[in-house]
């Protein structure tokens, strides 16, 4: 059975990080930030539809499905316009906090969340796994797609489910926000980045992950509580693609494959 050591994390704005037998960490990391927008529950805003074509119809064909009408319909060919060149936005300037940045990581994380109170977490780095145990619901974590943390930038690829069940012998946390890794992680330098880089984020940013939750959690409610809407009926339009001359060197294959045939 492996050992653990714990991690107690401890924000404070002027202090050192240091360590003790006990792994004790006090974090002073006033960098330490969300970069990217983070999902509140909010519908993103509306994108432009783009003109659809006018098709002239040739025959039409239509099917009952069991919940909607199916129409197939032969048309000629669309003058499909050529999508227009877009615009290229002007890059935003850099911010101050980004250019601190110095290095990328994309940090894959799964996230277990027991009883809404305690969350089993395990990420890869350099292909190796590591573990953690913590009393933060990883919820909370589940609407952004990245920090920095000591002028590293994490993007971020979490899976996350529920379980209302509670492991036998699970790790109580003391300290709220404190991590508990295996004694191999604990020596581990980039998995104590990481529990910390976390640990950092949600002492800072606490307030706003946990609104942006409530709100998507909300969101979610008024969703659910939405009649379905009834099935739209379905139209497809097929066309014969327009030919073209073939080129030489198409010709040439057409030529040899006729000649191999003989």
């Amino acid at each position: 059975m492996s050992s653990f050591r714990c991690l107690w994390v401890v924000v404070a704005i002027s202090g050192n990080v240091y360590a003790s037998p006990e792994v004790n960490l006090s974090v002073a990391e006033p960098q330490t930030r969300l970069v990217g927008p983070v999902s509140d529950g909010r519908p993103p805003a509306p994108v432009a539809k783009p003109e659809p074509p006018v098709y002239r119809v040739e025959s039409s064909r239509t099917v009952r499905l069991p919940d909607r009408n199916l129409t197939i319909r032969r048309v000629q060919p669309p003058a499909i316009k050529p999508a227009g060149r877009q615009a290229v936005p002007e890059a935003l300037p850099e911010t101050s906090a980004e250019s601190e940045i110095h290095d990328m990581e994309l940090l894959f994380v799964s996230a277990t969340v027991h009883q809404k109170r305690l969350t089993h977490l395990r990420w890869w780095t350099e292909g190796r796994e590591h573990s953690a145990w913590t009393d933060i619901n990883f919820h909370n974590f589940s609407g952004i797609t990245g920090f920095a943390h000591k002028n590293r930038g994490y993007g971020l690829i979490m899976g996350i489910g529920d379980d209302e069940t509670m492991p036998r012998g699970a790790w109580r946390p003391r300290p709220p926000g404190s991590f508990l890794l295996p004694q191999e992680d604990a020596d581990n330098p980039k998995a104590v980045d990481v529990a910390e880089a976390f640990a950092s984020l949600y002492a800072q940013e606490k307030d706003k992950l946990i609104a942006a939750r409530l709100g998507r959690e909300e969101a979610a409610r008024k969703a659910a509580s939405v009649p379905p809407k009834p099935p739209t009926d379905i139209v497809l339009h097929i066309w014969d693609k327009p030919s073209r001359p073939l080129t030489a060197a198409e010709k040439a294959r057409r030529d040899a494959a006729k000649g191999g045939r003989k």
